[in-house]
């Protein structure tokens, strides 16, 4: 047993890293950015890389369509295949480019459109390049229907300016 007037006082505690509030997993948000270059873009501050890829759109296939919203993860493709996808049946058999099915891809802004077919090896320089962003609090995209790029709510901070894009999507 240690008598009280043996103690030693205790050093005061001093902290040795600096602490960061923690962000639950539930806060985080995800983004993407998509270029219309060849270029990936990088992820704004304050938020944090998660992969990089292509500018997916959409897909069609057997009178059926799948549309993309490009500000989801969905739309940014680690890897580029023409056909992203394939078939299965019940009876689990699966087929790889059987059908009718064709995707649609962000493209480039580089080159004047040609009607020239696209060669293989050409094909992936047309396409948008992407990135998908993590940020610990939700980010939303103000639009102007003039020239002028909106400003942010007070209290707000921008992160990028950037184009408004609008897709309609019709299957036959």
């Amino acid at each position: 047993m240690v008598h009280q007037e043996n103690r030693v006082p205790a050093a005061p505690l001093v902290p040795k890293v600096t602490l960061v509030p923690r962000v639950s997993l539930v806060d985080l948000v995800v983004r993407v950015m998509h270029s219309q270059t060849m270029r990936i873009p990088e992820c704004p501050s304050y938020t944090q890389k998660v992969w990089e890829g292509y500018s997916f759109l959409s897909m069609t296939g057997s009178e059926r369509s799948h549309v993309n919203d490009l500000a989801s993860p969905g739309s940014c493709l680690q890897m580029f295949n023409p056909i992203p996808f394939m078939f299965c049946e019940k009876q689990e058999n699966c087929y790889y480019a059987q059908r009718n099915d064709r995707s649609y891809w962000l493209s480039t802004d580089d080159e004047p459109m040609m009607w020239n077919p696209v060669l293989a090896n050409e094909t992936e320089r047309h396409i948008s390049r992407c990135v998908v962003c993590e940020a610990p609090s939700k980010i939303y995209a103000f639009h102007s229907q003039t020239l002028e790029i909106p400003k942010c709510p007070d209290g707000w901070s921008d992160m990028w300016a950037g184009s408004s894009f609008l897709m309609v999507s019709i299957v036959h």
